[in-house]
């Protein structure tokens, strides 16, 4: 989820102070990577309801609905600015051999021919 966060980073806000906002995410992840694990443990150990292990999933639900309420409220609607479609050309015949994974699979294509005809 890192690289949407930092897509929606970069279209919400303006050049001058995205080097602010990418400054900012740097502590909060340092500080979710520390207090992620510790609440776990926490969670495991209380055994609130029963549940076990279980609760470090379940806790998910709250904050899951809190950050969905705090994106509609907060969150400006924007559209894309341009369309991101397919960024690769089609191609009828095969790839160059530094794009192949199979040295194999390009000399079985390139001795092949065009399809429909025969050698």
């Amino acid at each position: 989820m890192i690289p949407q966060g930092f897509g929606m980073m970069k279209e919400m806000f303006p050049p001058r102070e995205l080097q602010a906002a990418f400054g900012a995410m740097g502590p909060i992840m340092g500080l979710s990577a520390v207090g992620g694990p510790t609440l776990a443990g926490w969670l495991v150990d209380a055994d609130f309801f029963g549940t076990g292990w279980r609760m470090i999933f379940l806790i998910n639900l709250p904050i899951g609905l809190i950050a969905i309420l705090a994106a509609i409220r907060f969150l400006p609607a924007t559209r894309p600015i341009r369309s991101s479609g397919l960024t690769c050309p089609v191609r009828s015949s095969p790839p160059p051999p530094h794009c192949c994974s199979s040295s194999r699979w390009f000399r079985a294509a390139s001795t092949a021919g065009p399809p429909g005809r025969s050698r």
